[in-house]
């Protein structure tokens, strides 16, 4: 009982640490008479602390569900590929996928192809830049002297052993449909929709768009391509406000996990 009741304590209290200064900041700029960047969407920033709340709570609690014993009686996993990561990270996609849907009106769903950009320029953009990323990847990679020699996929994705998990203990089209469709699309949601229209509409654009893009870059948990995962935070949220819609992220999204699935899958078969 009083592990849950900290986990709440936690999932409530933890989302203030970024939710409370963003909300002084936008009142000094107020003050100021700042001009503040219009979202296309109608999500504020109290969408965005339940979001943050959302995800720190399925979190939290999947972990305790799955690593108890790890954490609490001394007992190590000394095999990094397992059963229970795969079934941790099914269970938060399917949760986060879910909670998205909440957040979601009827005239929320114009907005996912928008009016400025047709469906097709939206899709093959989205492809282009996810190709241009890649190559900037490897530009970084070598630049730095990071191997690719283990996994080129996890370079991508950044959640290697978790995949790796769910295409060894699950069939690889179920592992290959949650990490290519639903994440992208839920994660666009969170991020450029949610996340980046709660900022927007308190802080001017480049600054909205730094911090969805840095929380999008820490949520990949992977310090050597944390400038990777920002920029890629950042080409989103700037397609979304130039197209005004989350296909051209989407489109983007999906490509680069598309890649990033297959080289895992192939190079662990």
């Amino acid at each position: 009982m009083l592990i849950l009741l900290s986990v709440f304590f936690l999932a409530f209290v933890v989302p203030y640490l970024w939710i409370l200064p963003i909300h002084y900041i936008s009142g000094l700029l107020n003050k100021k008479n700042n001009q503040i960047s219009a979202s296309p969407f109608r999500w504020g920033l109290r969408h965005f602390w339940i979001i943050s709340i959302i995800m720190i709570f399925s979190f939290i609690l999947v972990v305790l569900f799955y690593q108890y014993d790890n954490l609490f009686l001394g007992v190590e996993e000394t095999n990094p590929i397992n059963q229970d990561l795969a079934d941790m990270s099914i269970l938060s996609m399917f949760g986060l996928a879910l909670s998205c849907i909440f957040f979601i009106k009827k005239q929320d769903l114009e907005l996912f192809w928008g009016k400025i950009w047709s469906k097709k320029d939206s899709i093959l953009k989205g492809i282009g830049y996810a190709f241009i990323l890649k190559i900037g990847l490897f530009i970084y990679a070598r630049i730095f002297n990071i191997s690719f020699d283990y996994n080129p996929g996890s370079y991508i994705l950044s959640i290697n052993d978790e995949i790796i998990s769910l295409i060894n203990f699950y069939p690889p089209l179920l592992g290959f449909f949650l990490i290519v469709i639903p994440v992208p699309v839920y994660e666009e949601i969170i991020f450029r929709g949610i996340i980046l229209s709660g900022c927007e509409k308190r802080l001017k654009f480049i600054f909205a768009n730094s911090i969805q893009a840095l929380l999008f870059a820490l949520l990949h948990q992977s310090l050597e391509l944390l400038p990777y995962f920002f920029a890629f935070g950042m080409l989103a949220g700037h397609l979304r406000n130039t197209s005004q819609s989350l296909a051209p992220g989407i489109s983007m999204h999906v490509t680069n996990n598309f890649f990033a699935f297959i080289a895992i899958l192939i190079m662990n078969r």
